[in-house]
């Protein structure tokens, strides 16, 4: 066995803690592993009794014979130390700390964890937890937790940080008839983390679908990894908690890790092809149908309802959710008209009428499906007075057996569709208590793949910054650090970028007020005037910035009320002279490229509307480098700017193919460099004769990033 094989596909578990006493977590693990009948060999470990359960105990690991593939550590925290030691004694590969009062209690846990994990480090053994419920793999009857059941056998592995979460998930998972291939709770992640186990159920033959819920994220590049290997195989699902800020202290405290800026861990998401939902209701939804159904190939929903409102609702549903109806062809219509009565609505939704019968329910989806445009099918059923739900689900079962493309069902309603909601849960058919939800599912998968395929296109391209360049803006920084100072000034900041292939506007410094008017003598007018200084760094705040200056006494009053602003609202120190350029004639739309460190994913890059009021707008789009064309044009098209890039109310369009170039040399440039910590260009002004950028700020950090 390798890797997390024993962990989730032991042949022996060892359950140290195990217990007799009624009501006790020891009884209840020995007994979930029993009831489960797992397929190999189960060994108590309690050294006051000899059997527990029926079953032969054990006073320690190491008195078993044979080899153990997993230990259940399941006792007080400050006992486990010395257990993972005998654990390593043992060889036993891997081991589930089921016990609380590590990291996430304060100073006196986290140490208590760090010695664990030094321990099993030196062995090899991987753990999971500490804190967390355990781990399923129903197909073996492996049930180490202490949940109440054992999940069913299916294809979808469900991983979450939430120990309560996964009971209740399990405890709705029985009532939808949805199967597991895996069931794990990681708790606080002290060892094994998301990339560890999305790469091995991957690989696993079992499991076709990857449901996670997450609080944080731990070791961010494994899990990019991993994601990278999957992804575009399975489909991977995330709902994380600790989008706002309250939730994300909370989600700290209870995982004793950082959460992590949210835009930054959806951007990931979606640039690697993980589809994130927003709620347990989409969770839900999501789960169902991949245990059902495989994913729509297109956007195109017909959908068959016996009433016209929820066939509106499910419409609408689509519609937000970014998918559309099957727009019937004429023979289509023609088709459903010989089998339907003459009021049927004639469109999509497809109204078979209050009156429908099984027989003309199945003769309508019949026809829907002759559609060639059809891409998934909804069917609705209401209970009317002459609706037969039962035999309408035993005729749609029939019908599904022959339908290639994906199916789900609403029967809205309780115990007069009871049965026949029975009838369909065990057939496979995903079945929502509502349509909306049902056509949201079936939107969000459809643009989950169409997703995919535009990421599969990207998968090919590799850049890279030229070595020359690189040597060459590494040199530039070494000689603009050595003074010491982080924040480089605009002109410095330029002059890297141009090295970089960025277009900027070139800057020529003053000291005096009579230099700045030579200076702009010799660039000629108009000039723009701005401040020079190595700790401000929002000039127009300070007054820093001053515009269209036509003539030598425009620049000499500029200089004056520069140096004046600056000295009463900063201190004469942050004066330092100023920065004089061209002024830039060309028209054009404001937008800011620039970058900073997220402190677990790294430098991101950001894109967006631009300008003095880029924090009031607050329209951009973030990416991780280095980026790839698909990418960075997606990034573009996130932005609500991009209407006006593509010419909105009569302006000349901005070459999107350029800008997307720009990005992509941008991210190389931020990618190369670690020892950058933040660079804004802004504005970066954008326009269908090209691109330049009219202010610019990097910082440096402290030590590069690794």
């Amino acid at each position: 066995m390798t890797g997390l094989q024993p962990l989730l596909e032991p042949k022996s578990v060892a359950i140290i803690g195990a217990s007799e006493r009624e009501n006790s977590l020891g009884r209840t693990l020995v007994a979930n592993m029993v009831g489960a009948k797992f397929h190999g060999k189960i060994y108590p470990i309690n050294p006051k009794s000899p059997t527990i359960l029926g079953l032969p105990a054990y006073s320690s690991v190491l008195d078993i014979p044979g080899d153990v593939d997993l230990a259940v550590i399941a006792t007080p925290a400050a006992t486990v130390p010395a257990i993972i030691r005998e654990c390593a004694r043992k060889k036993i590969p891997c081991t589930i700390v089921i016990s609380s009062g590590f990291k996430e209690v304060g100073e006196e846990g986290e140490k208590l964890e760090a010695e664990v994990l030094s321990i099993a480090k030196e062995s090899g053994m991987r753990i999971l937890g500490p804190n967390c419920l355990g781990c399923m793999n129903p197909h073996i009857g492996l049930n180490a937790t202490f949940a109440a059941g054992c999940g069913l056998k299916g294809n979808i592995a469900f991983i979450s940080q939430s120990g309560a979460l996964c009971t209740a998930v399990l405890d709705w998972s029985f009532e939808r008839e949805l199967g597991f291939s895996a069931f794990v709770s990681l708790g606080s992640m002290s060892d094994i983390e998301w990339g560890d186990l999305i790469e091995y159920l991957g690989n696993d033959p079992k499991t076709d679908a990857v449901i996670m819920y997450m609080e944080t994220i731990g070791n961010a590049e494994t899990f990019l990894k991993a994601v990278a290997k999957v992804a575009m195989r399975k489909p991977l699902c995330v709902i994380k908690a600790g989008r706002t800020q309250a939730a994300a202290k909370a989600a700290a405290s209870h995982t004793g890790s950082l959460a992590g800026s949210d835009d930054v861990f959806s951007a990931a998401m979606r640039q690697t092809g993980v589809l994130r939902v927003a709620t347990i209701d989409e969770l839900s939804e999501v789960a169902l149908w991949l245990s059902k159904q495989p994913i729509p190939k297109g956007s195109h929903l017909t959908i068959v309802t016996n009433a016209g409102g929820p066939g509106v609702l499910a419409t609408d549903a689509a519609a937000l959710a970014g998918a559309e109806l099957t727009e019937l062809s004429k023979d289509a219509i023609a088709s459903l008209s010989k089998v339907l009565p003459a009021a049927w609505s004639h469109g999509n939704p497809i109204d078979v009428l209050g009156d429908a019968d099984a027989k003309r329910y199945v003769e309508a989806i019949a026809k829907a499906l002759e559609e060639p445009s059809t891409d998934g099918l909804l069917v609705i059923l209401t209970p009317q007075d002459m609706t037969d739900s039962t035999g309408t689900a035993r005729a749609l079962v029939e019908r599904v057996k022959q339908c290639k493309k994906p199916l789900l069902a609403s029967w809205m309603g309780g115990a007069t569709v009871a049965e026949g909601k029975e009838i369909l849960k065990k057939a496979g058919i995903p079945l929502f208590d509502y349509p909306d939800n049902a056509a949201h599912a079936f939107a969000m998968l459809s643009d989950h793949h169409k997703h995919l395929q535009v990421l599969a296109k990207s998968e090919q391209e590799h850049h890279s910054l030229p070595e020359s360049v690189k040597i060459e803006l590494e040199k530039q920084i070494r000689v603009a650090s050595q003074s010491g100072a982080k924040i480089l000034s605009e002109s410095t900041s330029k002059e890297i970028l141009h090295s970089a292939g960025i277009p900027v506007v070139r800057n020529l410094l003053a000291t005096s007020a009579k230099e700045a008017a030579a200076v702009a003598q010799n660039i000629g007018y108009p000039v723009v005037l701005k401040l020079h200084s190595s700790t401000v760094t929002h000039k127009t705040d300070v007054g820093g910035v001053k515009l269209h200056l036509k003539d030598e006494a425009a620049v000499l009053k500029a200089y004056q009320e520069i140096e004046e602003s600056v000295t009463k609202m900063v201190g004469k120190s942050a004066f330092e002279g100023v920065a004089v350029q061209q002024m830039v004639s060309m028209k054009g739309v404001e937008v800011i490229l620039g970058s900073s460190v997220d402190p677990q994913w790294g430098p991101v890059i950001l894109f967006g509307a631009g300008g003095e009021l880029v924090e009031v707008y607050k329209d951009r789009s973030l990416g991780l480098p280095p980026l790839n064309r698909v990418v960075a044009r997606q990034m573009i098209e996130d932005t609500k700017i991009v209407q006006v890039l593509k010419g909105a109310r009569g302006r000349k369009p901005v070459s999107i193919d350029a800008l997307v170039d720009l990005l992509v040399k941008f991210s190389l440039f931020i990618d190369a460099l670690p020892m950058i910590a933040e660079c804004d260009i802004n504005p970066l002004l954008v326009s269908s004769e090209g691109f330049i950028a009219l202010d610019a700020r990097i910082v440096l950090k402290d030590t590069p990033r690794i």
